[in-house]
This record gives C-alpha cells, sequence and structure tokens, in this order.
C-alpha cells in the first residue's frame, strides 16, 4: 500500500510538472521576425578618412527576435562601396549568422560580415569584410559600439582596397 501511494503521488507530481512545462511553452511569446533595413549611406568620411558611399544592391537579410531577448540574424546582401574622390568601388557580398545573446552583451556572427566599425572601436575607424567566426563584446549592454573584437578567421580592410 505504502509503495503505492508513492508511486501515485510521484505520478501526480510528474503530471503537474509536465502541465507546468507544457503550459509554460503554450504561453510564451513567439519570435517575431523582421526584415533588417539596408544600410545605405551617401558620403561619409568617419570610417575611411575620404568620402565613401555605401549602397544596398541586393539583401534578404531577416532579424529574428526571441522573447528572452536573444537575435538571430540570417540571410546575406550585396552591397557597393564607393570612394568619392577616386571613383574605385568594390561590390562586397555578406552572408552568414549573427547571434545577440539575452544580455545583449556580445555578438557571435560566422561567415562573412561587412562591418564600418566607429573611431575607438577595436579596428576602427575603418569598413571591414570579416570571414570566419567573430565574438564582438558591446561597449554596454544592448548598445551599438563594441569595445572588442575576437576573430577566428580573416579580416580585408576595405578602406585601403578602395584607396589604392
Amino acid at each position: 500500500m505504502i509503495v503505492r501511494f508513492r508511486a501515485g503521488v510521484l505520478a501526480v507530481l510528474a503530471g503537474m510538472l509536465l502541465a507546468a512545462t507544457v503550459g509554460g511553452a503554450a504561453h510564451a511569446e513567439p519570435p517575431t521576425r523582421t526584415t533588417e533595413p539596408p544600410f545605405d549611406f551617401a558620403s561619409s568620411t568617419v570610417f575611411c578618412g575620404f568620402p565613401l558611399r555605401a549602397e544596398t544592391l541586393r539583401t534578404n537579410v531577416k532579424i529574428t527576435t526571441f522573447s528572452d531577448g536573444r537575435q538571430l540574424v540570417t540571410g546575406g546582401s550585396v552591397v557597393r562601396l564607393t570612394n568619392l574622390s577616386s571613383g574605385k568601388s568594390l561590390v562586397v557580398r555578406d552572408a552568414g549568422s549573427l547571434t545577440t545573446n539575452p544580455q545583449q552583451t556580445t555578438d557571435a556572427f560566422t561567415g562573412r560580415l561587412i562591418l564600418f566599425l566607429f573611431p575607438g572601436e577595436p579596428f576602427g575607424p575603418g569598413a571591414w569584410l570579416f570571414v570566419g567566426r567573430t565574438i564582438a563584446t558591446f561597449a554596454e549592454p544592448g548598445g551599438f559600439v563594441y569595445s572588442d573584437l575576437d576573430l577566428d578567421g580573416t579580416r580585408v580592410d576595405l578602406c585601403a582596397a578602395l584607396r589604392g
């Protein structure tokens, strides 16, 4: 009789835990999905020291935001960068994924990523193509400026390529 009672209690507790787990998942906010707007600018000297234009030629970048604050960015784009002083231009493709942690303190990039870095950021100011895996730490949680970039791969200086 004691064994049956314990088994019955365990079955009831297991059922309650299962119901709580399933109920919690059913009530979780579904992720939202948006299209990333192009990062175009007509003329900026901030990144390369010469007037630079960035034009998005094609993009299919999607941002998925989860209820816990994580973000997943997937897809790719084709961007034309032009040195407005010399007229030299490059067409660069980026494709891969970016994951922001729930605390929004780091981004993890994989694949090919065009990254415009401001003065004070690692490798900044500059326009770079990072290829491989990169872990970027925000200066402030949820911010826009990076305080650290840890690259496992290669980087191409797009400003230097446009200068020469």
